[in-house]
């Protein structure tokens, strides 16, 4: 009871309130009982060497060969760096659901989750294959365009809705791993439904964000 009496204690701050709007419409929710990381990281590499000073530096290189010397040849400017991409970083975190009610099911309160992780098929046994978690679907088109002719986006399809309290709220994530503790506690009669059920989640993006999607995902950050 004491784990009990711990989620209890987390329930009672509107802050820690969190939900999962999953691609199938489903709404998976509870409450976390830490801070959460959020971050980005970003690529960068060396520049290319130019053609002609490839030529030149090869030129170098053999000419000292002759003096049985090893020459390198090296300018300043081939030390800065570009830009090759950037990402936001996963997000990790625990959520608590805590059973109110006699007779009340968290196990299939969590049910979404797996199908959100795992795929279905759409045959029986090994004839069947696979299909995405819930219909996902990376998008449509590449080149930029919002549509085509038929309505489709460019935006991943299925993609889930993360919401925090009232601080945050984000589109465009993807479950890349799942794990439930389910208590050894249960409610009914039956002594099937748990008291409290515990689901480690880590999610990821879709699609790469720009600076100013991952500042509006923040509501107190203008």
């Amino acid at each position: 009871m004491e784990l009990y009496n711990y989620i209890e204690g987390i329930t009672k701050d509107p802050n820690n309130r969190i939900m999962l709007a999953l691609g199938n419409g489903t709404v998976v929710s509870g409450f976390i009982d830490s801070e959460l990381t959020f971050g980005a990281s970003a690529q960068y590499g060396a520049m290319s060497e130019s053609s002609a000073l490839d030529s030149l530096s090869s030129g170098v290189q053999q000419l000292g060969e002759l003096f049985g010397q090893a020459v390198t040849l090296k300018f300043p400017w081939m030390t800065k760096k570009s830009w090759t991409g950037s990402s936001v970083n996963d997000i990790s975190f625990s959520i608590y659901k805590l059973a109110t009610d006699v007779g009340e099911d968290l196990l299939s309160q969590t049910k979404a989750i797996w199908t959100s992780t795992l795929p279905s098929t759409n045959g029986q046994g090994l004839t069947g294959t696979y299909k995405p978690p819930n219909g996902y679907n990376a998008g449509g088109y590449l080149d930029g365009r919002k549509s085509d002719e038929a309505g489709k986006s460019n935006k991943p399809i299925g993609a889930i809705t993360l919401k925090i309290g009232k601080w945050f709220e984000s589109y465009g994530y993807i479950i890349t791993s799942a794990n439930m503790i389910v208590s050894k506690e249960k409610i009914d009669a039956g002594k099937t439904l748990p008291l409290y059920i515990k689901l480690d989640i880590t999610l990821s993006r879709s699609m790469d964000a720009t600076g100013a999607d991952f500042t509006s995902w923040f509501t107190a950050m203008k």
